[in-house]
């Protein structure tokens, strides 16, 4: 007799290890091997008990009650054991065929969440089907099971997706790839008129990228100003520091919208006198960062003046920086930018008063000699000791015109 129960409990174990394992394939395939006199009925109606299975109301749980079976005494038949043994398998297969029954609550633990059914699982407060999908709760993502997830969520890589750049618009990333098409690399551009704030590059370290773009920054693209640069090019600084204003220039303007419609620049350049030619322009000339940029390579001069008139030069532009010949608009706020990098030869406090009162004057002076207009009467003004810390001030007239401004189109 003893032997007989060993060998229904190892009958019972194999039968029930086959039915697990068919309970994980796909509805279709069990659907598939459901009998044709065996169909699927339509769930009772909620409070209702059929077959031992309880319907409850929408979003608790379905429970199973199955009714009690008691095996007073081993039969000795071997029919007997033979009719208990399919009676016993017949019923495995029987529930392993009924319709699916919600085995838990997504978030776990919670009643009021959503059901999820066998098949089914949550992760991360998301419902996934265990046959296609996996969790992995050291990233908190569902993935799609395959190698390559199993690699991310236990090994070492990165995704794209983890940088969240749907988020960032209008940031764009070029990544570089290792040769199973594993992220390893990404560097990160914005459209012209703003820049990255945070990390331009990241690397992916041990599955983990070593920084974060935060988002691309600069004036909103319905910011309209007029913009008018007074460039002090002398030669007595150098060609190398003329270059270097040219980069201040860019830096400066590289967070502005230009346009027509929106953030407008001109020049006007001077040494001895105001330069009346392609290293001076006016609002209307250029549409564009690319053609502004064009047009910035010109501002360079390779005489030495024996005078700065920076008086002279300021006053011009009060005249004629913003009039309508010059391209000027109405109900558009007007700056000026006096970029020094020496002291003047001649008085440039009364034209520096009449700048400041008909518009927002900004001034920028650069190095040693340029320290004595720090009285200078300005709206804004600003000292770098030296042009090798100039870029430090990269943002200094974007911050004056519009604070600081994460893009999200």
């Amino acid at each position: 007799m003893g032997s007989t129960l060993l060998l229904l409990l190892v009958i019972s174990f194999c039968a029930w290890d086959h039915v697990s394992a068919n309970s994980i394939r796909s509805p279709e395939h069990v659907s598939a091997n459901i009998k044709d006199d065996d169909e699927e009925r339509p769930p009772p109606s909620e409070g209702d008990s059929v077959d031992g299975y309880l319907y409850l109301p929408e979003g608790q749980l379905v429970c199973v009650h199955r009714p009690a079976k008691s095996v007073t005494e081993s039969p000795t038949d071997p029919a007997d054991e033979e009719t208990l043994r399919r009676s016993i398998i017949g019923e495995m297969f029987d529930s392993a065929v009924k319709k699916p029954l919600a085995i838990g609550c997504c978030p776990r633990g919670d009643p009021k969440g959503k059901v999820f059914r066998d098949g089914s699982s949550c992760c991360v407060n998301q419902i996934f089907n265990t046959s296609t999908h996996m969790c992995c709760p050291q990233k908190e993502r569902v993935l799609v099971y395959n190698k390559e997830s199993l690699h991310y969520c236990y090994g070492t890589t990165c995704l794209v997706d983890d940088l969240d750049l749907d988020t960032k618009v209008p940031m764009q990333s070029s990544c570089s790839y290792d040769k199973l098409g594993t992220p390893i690399r990404c560097h990160f551009t914005c459209p012209p008129g703003s820049e990255i704030r945070g990390t331009k590059v990241t690397k992916c370290a041990d599955g983990v990228w070593t920084a974060h773009p935060q988002c691309c920054e600069g004036c909103p693209r319905a910011s309209r100003y007029d913009v008018n640069f007074i460039v002090d090019l002398n030669a007595d600084v150098g060609v190398g520091h003329q270059a270097d204003v040219r980069s201040l220039i860019r830096m400066l303007v590289s967070y502005l919208p230009l346009s027509q419609s929106g953030v407008r620049v001109s020049v006007t350049s001077f040494n001895g006198e105001v330069m009346q030619d392609k290293r001076s322009w006016t609002l209307t000339e250029h549409n564009s960062h690319e053609e502004l940029n064009k047009a910035i390579d010109n501002l360079q001069h390779s005489t030495i003046d024996s005078s700065r008139n920076a008086g002279i030069a300021l006053q011009y532009a009060s005249n004629h920086g913003f009039t309508a010949i010059y391209g000027n608009r109405k109900h558009v706020d007007d700056v000026f930018v006096y970029i020094a990098t020496g002291d003047p030869s001649d008085s440039v406090l009364e034209s520096a008063t009449l700048l400041k009162e008909k518009s927002n004057f900004i001034v920028i002076t650069v190095g040693e000699a340029a320290a004595a207009l720090s009285s200078i009467p300005a709206d804004h003004k600003i000292h770098i000791d030296s042009f090798a810390s100039f870029h430090v001030h990269r943002k200094f007239l974007y911050e004056i015109l519009c604070g600081s401004h994460c893009l999200t189109s």
